[in-house]
Order: C-alpha cells, then structure tokens, then sequence
C-alpha cells in the first residue's frame, strides 16, 4: 500500500469552531464590548451617558457588527475552500488506493491462472 493511503496528514479537515467561539473570534478583533461574555454589561453601559454618547455607541455597534458580517463571510469562504481542498485530497487518495487494489487483485486472478496451466 503506497504511503498517501495510509497517511493523509497533508490535507487535514480545517477545524470548525462552534458559533459561539467563531462569535468570539471575530469580535474580540473588532469591538470587544460585543464579545458574548460582555453582552451582559450592555445594559449597563446604554443606560449610562449623555444621549449623544448613546447614539456614538450605537453607531459604533452597527459598524461592528458591518465589519463582523463581512470577516465572518471571509472565514466562511476559507473554510469552504479548505473542505473542498480536503475533499479533493481524500477523492485522489481513495481512487490511488482503489486503482492499487485492483492491479494487485489482478495480479493474484493472474498468479491463480498461471499455476493452474
């Protein structure tokens, strides 16, 4: 058996975070306020301040959350690439191992003939 059949540690499954820590990832980056641990606070933090401080915050909410959309339809396309890289490895490590297969079952239904005769 040819070593790609029997290690395929070239092409590992990207790791897939749970959507809480993916969350966590992506806003920690941009507004760390609005990481899930923090949400509690919220409250806390709009009830306090001038409205026009309210309104800052706010905006500066909605503007993090833009930029999470956007980081987090990035990492989704990196992972979908990264899926499909890792599918397209596994196919061609299984159609090597299948062609080896049968070249070697051939081999033996050749061998059964030739001592047969």
């Amino acid at each position: 058996m040819s070593d790609d059949t029997k290690n395929t540690k070239g092409s590992e499954l990207p790791a897939i975070p749970s959507g809480v820590d993916l969350y966590d990832q992506i806003m920690t980056d941009i507004e760390p306020e609005l990481v899930r641990s923090a949400l509690p606070d919220l409250k806390t933090k709009f009830s306090e301040g001038t409205n026009d401080e309210k309104k800052i915050r706010a905006r500066k909410y909605v503007a993090a959350f833009g930029e999470f959309k956007t980081e987090l339809a990035k990492r989704e396309a990196e992972l979908k690439q990264g899926v499909g890289d890792f599918n397209k490895e596994t196919l061609k490590i299984a159609e090597r191992f299948s062609t080896e297969m049968e070249s070697q079952n051939m081999q033996k239904l050749e061998d059964i003939f030739n001592t047969d005769t």
